[in-house]
């Protein structure tokens, strides 16, 4: 399993929580850097719709906003569950720029840790059969 992240406070139902930072790139340009990722290493990307555009968010590379030396964002450090997630992502235009931004199912408690549903089938991240022990729900 993977860092995980977890609530320091009570968060209500349909609050944002966080976004899925880093670099976007077109969908075309992330499938060919996560093709070049080995099978156990997770690439911390994150591919998406909007507006009838695919597009893909490289969280491995620096954005111009964090000094990922300093800080690392939270959305890239969730771990997945399909099975249990108690939030979930919903892509939106931000300064005219698409984002991905994740949001609470329910009401989350102090310590709770927040888990999405990676949204993928048939792949090396989406496996809960115990071959990629990082994403046991």
């Amino acid at each position: 399993m993977g860092k995980g992240v977890f609530a320091k406070e009570f968060i209500k139902k349909g609050e944002v929580v966080c976004d899925y930072h880093g670099d976007l790139i077109s969908h075309k340009e992330g499938m060919i850097l996560y093709n070049q990722y080995p099978e156990d290493i997770n690439p911390f990307m994150f591919f998406f719709e909007f507006n009838g555009a695919k597009h893909c968010i490289d969280g491995n590379k620096n954005c111009n906003c964090h000094d990922f030396s300093k800080d690392q964002t939270k959305g890239r450090l969730i771990n997945h569950s399909k099975s249990h997630p108690n939030i979930f992502c919903k892509p939106r235009l931000l300064d005219n720029v698409p984002r991905v931004l994740l949001y609470t199912k329910c009401d989350i408690g102090l310590g709770e840790e927040l888990k999405f549903d990676f949204g993928v089938a048939n792949d090396r991240i989406s496996r809960e059969d115990g071959a990629n022990a990082f994403l046991e729900a």
